[in-house]
Order: structure tokens, then sequence, then C-alpha cells
């Protein structure tokens, strides 16, 4: 006998009683692929069956309406229905075998259709760094309580687009646009907190017109005294909170912020809110920030600034990271340059690992790389081949502990 899926690896994607206007039922959203759904009329995959490879709007058609108790999907990821034309309450289920009946669907499918693998999604997670059940979501969900998911996630994953996730229902309290995956929801304030999604039209990172609001909180969990900020500020001293933030709210745009004044010492880039700034080890650190604009070219990158140090010559700044100096050698457990951590590859994919480190020694005026490690995180990096600063909303690679000999 086969066994039953259960409800925790089934995929869902749209809320009850949703509709989709009539435009959305003719969209390529669901685009053909190579697919296929088998329906039986009795459980246990007994009865009557049914095989569908290409999208079905009207299951009356075929005398299977409201009767498929048991499903297989045997490729590729189908959508079913409970109202004909993809209406009302819908789910996505992924390649399985599924009991209908135990997961509340028994003789309620009217219509089916496939999902694109180009469908964006977002996957939310009850445990963190992506673990526990699973819920992936294609479409407006306005009620998690519906699949009781609502303060569940821990983490989440986005495969496409960009997503808004809010605290209460009808995309209602705390709300944060995402476009990358989340290991701990806890970063932006969403910890068991979210009750619905949407995918959303709006830019993280805004464009040139558009750099958006931070907030800066003396206390974590976005409380005590509070800043707006809407410009660069190369000093806080002079707002009376250098030193001081526990917490920060995004509101549209990313951001730099860096420990010394005029964007000086290690600087990160923002792209969502943070309720507790030593997550990223820059509580009550942050002594400058600024909003980063979008360049076709060079990609995200600060807001110029008459007395700007980002276009300057690296190899006149001697700031390389706190270091040790032994009688012929000096090592850097965090190398960095302008306050970046250093990219593991010289170029893009080019380069890497000891080239890397040699060249950082070479820049640092020492003779050879004698050892070096490298790690990932979501940092900022110093490309030392282009002679700026990229970033990603994947995982970067950079240079650590990093032994220069003379």
């Amino acid at each position: 006998m086969k066994k039953f899926l259960t409800a925790g690896v089934f995929c869902l994607a749209f809320t009850a009683g949703l509709s989709l206007p009539a435009s959305a039922a003719q969209s390529t959203h669901f685009a053909p692929g190579p697919t296929k759904l088998i329906l039986h009329s009795g459980p246990d995959f007994s009865g009557r069956n049914r095989t569908f490879q290409s999208d079905e709007p009207k299951l009356a058609s075929y005398n299977f309406a409201d009767i498929a108790q048991s499903l297989e999907v045997v490729s590729g990821q189908w959508e079913v229905c409970v109202d004909k034309r993809y209406r009302g309450r819908c789910e996505v289920f992924s390649i399985g075998h599924f009991d209908l009946n135990a997961l509340g669907w028994g003789s309620d499918i009217a219509s089916v259709r496939r999902v694109s693998h180009h469908t964006d999604t977002i996957t939310l997670y009850a445990k963190p760094d992506f673990g526990g059940q699973a819920r992936t979501f294609a479409r407006k969900m306005d009620k998690l309580k519906l699949y009781a998911f609502h303060d569940h996630a821990a983490s989440l994953r986005v495969s496409g687009g960009i997503w808004k996730v809010c605290a209460n229902s009808n995309m209602g309290g705390h709300c944060e646009l995402v476009d990358r995956d989340i290991p701990d929801l806890g970063a932006i304030g969403l910890m068991y907190s979210i009750s619905s999604v949407a995918p959303s039209d709006s830019r993280i990172g805004g464009n040139d017109g558009d750099v958006g609001e931070l907030v800066l909180f003396e206390d974590d969990s976005y409380s005590g005294t509070r800043i707006s900020v809407r410009n660069e500020v190369a000093d806080l001293k002079r707002a009376g909170f250098s030193d001081r933030a526990s917490s920060l709210r995004l509101q549209g745009g990313k951001w730099e912020v860096c420990d010394r004044t005029n964007f000086g010492g290690r600087c990160e880039i923002i792209r969502h809110s943070i309720n507790n700034l030593e997550r990223i080890n820059m509580g009550d650190r942050i002594s400058s920030v600024r909003p980063v604009r979008y360049d076709e070219n060079s990609g995200y990158r600060p807001t110029p600034t008459p007395d700007d140090r980002w276009g300057r010559d690296w190899r006149g700044d001697r700031q390389f990271g706190q270091s040790f100096q032994g009688q012929r050698s000096i090592f850097f457990p965090e190398p960095s340059v302008q306050g970046y951590a250093v990219s593991n590859c010289i170029h893009p994919g080019r380069q890497c690992g000891q080239q890397a480190a040699q060249a950082f020694c070479e820049i640092a005026g020492l003779d050879r790389a004698v050892f070096f490690d490298a790690t990932r995180g979501y940092r900022s990096t110093w490309s030392i081949g282009s002679r700026r600063m990229e970033t990603s909303d994947n995982r970067s690679r950079y240079l650590i502990d990093v032994l220069c000999s003379r």
C-alpha cells in the first residue's frame, strides 16, 4: 500500500474565499510544463480515476467535480481549487500521494491546473534555519489561520519576487518586505508572528528618487528613544544618537550604517528591519548612516557626497582591519578595505582563495599570504579587482584569518 504524505509536506497557494479576477484565470503565471496529476474517486487510490496533463477549469466536464478522495502528483506541481475556473480555496501539491479526506479536501475539488517552476513563491518554516513543517504560497494569503499556520513561522525562503509578510491577518500590523531567504525571522521582528503574506510590486532598495526612511531605536525590539533619518548623517553625535542604537526599522530603501563617523570603520548594508543589532555586531556602535541608491552599472552603492571617501584610491587607505604584528608577519582576523570585508575572489567567480589573499597582502604593503581562510555571511564585501563595494542578496564569501609575511 502506498503511504500518504502528511499535511506538512504539501504546498499551499491560495486562501479560502479569495476569488481570482477573470484576467488572472488566463495568466501565464501557471505555465505549461511536463506535469501529470491523477485523481481517484475513492480513498486509498481506489474507485474511478482520471489523469490530467493539462489545465482543467471544469472537472464537471469529466463528471469528476467534487468526487476525488485521493490524489497522486506524478510530476511537477498542481494547484487544486474548490470552485471551477480556479476560484475559492486553492492549494498547491507537489510530487507525492495524498489522502484528500485527511487534508480536508475530500470530494471538494472542482478545477485543477499546472504550476510553472517560474512561479514566484514564498515558503514559511516552523523552525529556524528552514526546518520543521513548511508551507509554500504562490498567491496572497490574507489569513494563515485557515491553514493552522498563523504565528507559526520561524524562517522563510523566497524563490522569486518580493513578498510582504505581516503580523496580522489581512496584511495588517507590523509588515516587512522580503526578497531573500531569512533563516531567523527574529532578525526582522517577526519570529512566530506572521499571519498573512502577499506578493508585492514594491522594489526593495527603491530608485534614485526613493531612499526610504531609517528609524533608529535606543533599545532592542524597536523600543526606547528613537530618531528617524531620511538623508545621510555623517556624525550621529550631532543628533545625540552616536553609539546608541540597539535596533532599527527600515521603511523603504536600503541603508549603509557604519561604526565610525563619516562612513568610516566597519559598515553594513541594511536591507530589512533588525530588532537586535547585536545580531550583526552593531549594537550601540552606529555612528554614521546614509541611504544606498541603485546604479545600473555598479549596483547598490552609497549616495555620493562632497566629502565621500567612497571613490578614494584604496591604495591610499591604510586601514585594513584589526591586525596583530609579529616580527616578520601581520595577522588580520577580519581583513577589510574601507570598512568592508574582502571578497574571496579578486573578480566575481575568478581568481579566488589564495590569489585574493595574496592581493590583499600586497595592497596592505606586505609580500605574500602565508595563510588564509574564508567564510560566508550576509555582508557587503570589497572587490579588489573592481575596487568597489559589492552587495548580494545571497550569503557572500569573504576572507578571514589572513596571515601576511613581510
